[in-house]
């Protein structure tokens, strides 16, 4: 088990590496552009924190962040899927966020912040400036599809799974406390608390989370203009050692617990 450890953090330095070598700087245009970038650096920092979560075999922990990496993936791939729609498409992601942080909002006037009045003449204002630029672009606006939505719509029905297990995690649900704790085998003997987790489970999570990240980065390279061809290569390369290592710990895997195939 200890190899099957070393070979994942080997293999979960390569995306890293590889998102390195294709990134480029500068100026992105348009709105669209900007939020690929955006997403992709989000994703790439929630990769870095998964990395370190799984190499102290924080596996829940790490389920945790997998959510926030899928969502990211699944609006890069969209994106890309939808390429012909990006302005229109850039509006309803501004127009998403600021919807949704209407929640913020009640929860800040809820607690009796005096900034809340800023906030919501704030939200107001970009809420005005993106329906007038809706109205010019002739657009009606929505929000984007949920991330169960999008993951339907690009055949990744298998994602939604992880992204489903991940939120049994950030809700302290019986299964994700049920994770922390090795249940006695006799009753009446004491509950173990193990402060790290099952080793096959690492795997499993390091081995989603890369396949997830190289996804991402591939529809980042496509809308920012970066390498993408050497993404595709390397993730075709990568795919099957990945697999193998997932096997490796769950034996021939049945069809739910085979990991994405992006």
């Amino acid at each position: 088990m200890t190899d099957h450890l070393a070979a994942l953090n080997e293999l979960l330095a390569e995306p890293e590496a590889l998102a390195q070598a294709v990134a480029k700087s500068g100026p992105q245009e348009g709105d669209a552009q900007r939020i690929a970038l955006g997403l992709i650096v989000s994703a790439w920092e929630c990769y870095r924190g998964i990395r370190a979560l799984v190499e102290r075999r924080l596996v829940e922990e790490a389920r945790m962040l997998s959510r926030t990496l899928i969502d990211d993936m699944a609006l890069l791939m969209w994106f890309v899927v939808r390429r012909g729609e990006l302005e229109h498409l850039a509006l309803r992601f501004f127009y998403t966020g600021v919807v949704d942080s209407e929640r913020i909002q009640n929860a800040a006037e809820l607690a009796g912040f005096s900034w809340v009045e800023d906030m919501k003449a704030e939200r107001a204002k970009e809420l005005k400036a993106i329906c007038e630029a809706a109205d010019e672009a002739g657009i009606t606006l929505r929000k984007l599809p949920n991330t169960r939505q999008l993951l339907e719509e690009l055949h990744q029905e298998r994602l939604y799974y992880w992204h489903t297990r991940a939120s049994q995690g950030i809700h302290s649900t019986p299964i994700g406390l049920s994770a922390r704790l090795k249940l006695p085998e006799v009753e009446g003997d004491p509950i173990g608390i193990p402060l790290e987790g099952d080793p096959d489970l690492v795997v499993q999570v390091g081995v989603v989370a890369a396949e997830t990240f190289i996804g991402a980065l591939a529809a980042a390279c496509n809308l920012l203009g970066w390498d993408e061809q050497r993404v595709r290569d390397a993730g075709e390369g990568f795919t099957p050692r990945a697999h193998a290592l997932f096997d490796a710990v769950t034996g021939k895997p049945e069809p739910d617990e085979e990991p994405p195939k992006l």
